[in-house]
């Protein structure tokens, strides 16, 4: 598989136990070049607790979250494999009761990306109101 950094959008299947929601993309829509996706971790780096979580894809308007993440923990939803494709999510969190959102944020790709290797999409809450989101393996 190759990886096509224009043609991607996220695309995570419901998770059993965490996930609220799924994000998918129409088969009309599909490109040929896709990176599979098997989970999302979602990191709290905070000195403090978040609540109500949530990752939308803004083409599709499906989302997963998580409803608390303690400080310096994690939430993650595993589930087969799917396609990942383009790369504008929206989340939304709640820091001491205060709503925050990101607005549109890109996935970062990494450089030494394995296309035949399932990966992950990881974001990280890492400072006050400020997220950033990025494909691990």
């Amino acid at each position: 598989m190759a990886w096509n950094p224009a043609a991607w959008m996220v695309v995570v299947a419901l998770s059993a136990t965490v996930a609220c929601g799924e994000l998918r993309k129409e088969p009309e829509e599909l490109s040929s070049e896709i990176v599979a996706v098997q989970g999302v971790v979602i990191r709290n780096q905070l000195p403090y607790q978040v609540s109500g979580v949530q990752i939308l894809a803004t083409r599709t308007g499906r989302f997963v979250g998580c409803g608390l993440i303690m400080s310096g923990t994690f939430c993650r939803m595993a589930f087969d494999a799917q396609a990942l494709y383009g790369s504008d999510i929206i989340v939304s969190w709640e820091e001491h009761g205060k709503p925050h959102s990101s607005g549109e944020v890109q996935i970062e790709q990494p450089a030494n990306l394995v296309p035949d290797k399932a990966a992950w999409v990881e974001v990280l809450i890492f400072a006050p109101g400020q997220v950033g989101a990025r494909l691990i393996q």
